[in-house]
């Protein structure tokens, strides 16, 4: 049987770093946080950070990657858990810019707990989540696997309609608290693949 030492019995404490290398030239850097299970309405929140930190119109987006030049690309991806998920922030960078895309990821983090997503932000990623998941439900396979993997879970197959109800209530405060709960600069693990 695996152990797996950061359930919520054993929360992540500390920073952690860990290392892979290989022969590629360019390096993948990810600051992950430990995330929200699948049943904490604080997800929601998670979701439209992500989405609006994956537009490349996004403050982290301009500022990491067209005004100081340190990534080839750059995201982050929320994946609710079963306890818990995770979050994450990443970029393709060469690697001696790593230092600094660390340094601008924690400046978001700590942009995101002192202030939330802007209301531009909160409604142009809303619209793109409504969008995405609209368009989803037009594909009879992708819906049925996600009523059976809802039901599994226990969310129940109607889970997809209160998500989207849900993600429509999520406004900056919402955005903030979450930043808050989950993005702590003391506890997060940085994995660097170059």
């Amino acid at each position: 049987q695996l152990a797996f030492p950061n359930s919520p019995d054993s929360p992540l404490d500390a920073v952690q770093r860990v290392r892979h290398d290989n022969e590629k030239t360019q390096a993948v850097i990810s600051l992950g946080f430990l995330g929200a299970t699948l049943t904490d309405p604080r997800g929601f929140a998670l979701e439209v950070i992500q989405e609006a930190a994956n537009d490349m119109g996004s403050r982290l987006f301009r500022r990491v990657r067209e005004e100081r030049g340190l990534a080839y690309y750059v995201g982050c991806e929320n994946v609710l858990g079963v306890w818990p998920g995770r979050f994450d922030f990443y970029a393709g960078a060469e690697p001696e810019a790593l230092e600094e895309v660390e340094s601008e990821f924690l400046l978001e983090v700590q942009r995101l707990r002192d202030e939330g997503l802007s209301e531009v932000e909160l409604t142009r990623a809303k619209a793109k989540i409504r969008g995405r998941k609209l368009m989803g439900k037009q594909d009879l396979g992708s819906e049925a696997l996600v009523d059976a993997l809802n039901e599994l879970y226990g969310l129940r197959f109607q889970y997809g309609d209160r998500e989207l109800e849900a993600i429509e209530r999520v406004d900056r405060a919402a955005t903030q608290e979450a930043a808050r709960a989950f993005l702590d600069p003391e506890r997060f693990v940085v994995s660097v693949v170059g």
